[in-house]
């Protein structure tokens, strides 16, 4: 957004780290409610677009964060990616799962980012979300920000669990074809179709709601800045991941899975409203018979004053990853 002459006038673009501008922002930046304390459960195609590893360095600062899965895995590189941030964020405890392959190979700006010490990641999805779920008597959040593959095989052979299970799912990130649907779902139609089909009563974040001008990342917004101008690792780490993405792909990216992720804890910017849906023969949304809730606005600038809070929290527990020195003949403590 310009005000005409080239210059943005949206504050959070002009805001340099450090300045008084960012400093004034920030100082006129609403009280938020805490986070939902609610269990989660995060199904991300990190490695591609950065908002997933953005998402991930957010929901690492959320202690009801449990589990990691990754959907549309590349040969498990994209759970060994998330594997390498949590460890850096200190989230040793959360357990990252690799999720099903869909063959996908485009858009990945993750080649230099993993070093090669980060093990392969585990691939028994049932027996990680059961070990959550076995935990809680009540609800456990689910986060969708990637291919509905993981949830759909779940619930195929627990249907059951859709009675535990509060879903919150990103429909997509890009448009594969105009006329065709969100890109998550167009990549596992039949896994869309299945959720529909569960009677989860999903609540969905379109991509007329994350596809806005308010909410591209490039290297001229805050949000990039906050990140680069630092030497934590994880930051580092993640601005690596921005920069191979504007050098490789394209030089923005959306907001997509930090918007989902912000409604699947809880926090007051997207508005959804109760709605009847199916898919087309294009795999769009559209009226239909499966009960959902659908996202219909967004407040857009309170959601980037406190992502810019978020963000700026994020901070490393170590420099590298704890299997660079792992030997399994030293005794723990040694």
């Amino acid at each position: 957004m310009t005000d005409g002459s080239g210059t943005s006038s949206d504050p959070l673009v002009n805001a340099r780290p450090g300045s008084l501008a960012e400093q004034l922002l920030l100082s006129r930046m609403d009280t938020w409610p805490e986070p939902s304390q609610m269990p989660l459960i995060l199904d991300s195609d990190i490695g591609s677009e950065p908002d997933d590893a953005l998402a991930l360095a957010v929901a690492a600062g959320l202690p009801s964060l449990e589990l990691v899965l990754t959907s549309d895995e590349r040969d498990g590189d994209r759970a060994r990616l998330a594997r390498y941030l949590l460890d850096l964020l200190g989230r040793t405890d959360v357990p990252v799962v690799a999720g099903r392959d869909l063959g996908n190979r485009f858009n990945w700006a993750a080649e230099t980012l993993i070093p090669g010490y980060v093990p392969a990641q585990p691939t028994d999805i049932a027996a990680a979300v059961s070990k959550v779920l076995d935990r809680h008597d009540g609800q456990v959040g689910w986060i969708g920000l990637g291919p509905m593959s993981n949830l759909a095989e779940l619930l195929t052979v627990s249907p059951a669990l859709s009675a535990k299970l509060v879903v919150t799912q990103q429909e997509a990130a890009f448009r594969v074809f105009p006329d065709s649907g969100g890109q998550n779902v167009i990549m596992d139609p039949s896994a869309a179709r299945t959720i529909l089909d569960a009677d989860l009563r999903p609540w969905i974040v379109p991509g007329d709601i994350t596809f806005h001008v308010t909410t591209v990342i490039t290297e001229e917004t805050t949000e990039y800045k906050v990140i680069a101008h630092s030497d934590d690792p994880a930051r580092v780490l993640l601005r690596r991941h921005m920069d191979e993405w504007f050098d490789d792909v394209v030089p923005g990216f959306g907001l997509h899975g930090l918007l989902t992720l912000s409604l699947g804890i809880g926090m007051p910017f997207l508005t959804a409203t109760p709605a009847n849906i199916s898919l087309d023969e294009a795999d769009r949304i559209q009226s239909g018979s499966s009960a959902a809730f659908m996202v219909t606005s967004a407040d857009y600038s309170s959601f980037r004053k406190w992502l810019v809070s978020r963000l700026d929290q994020i901070a490393s527990i170590s420099s590298h990853h704890p299997a660079a020195e792992y030997n399994p003949r030293t005794p723990r403590g040694e």
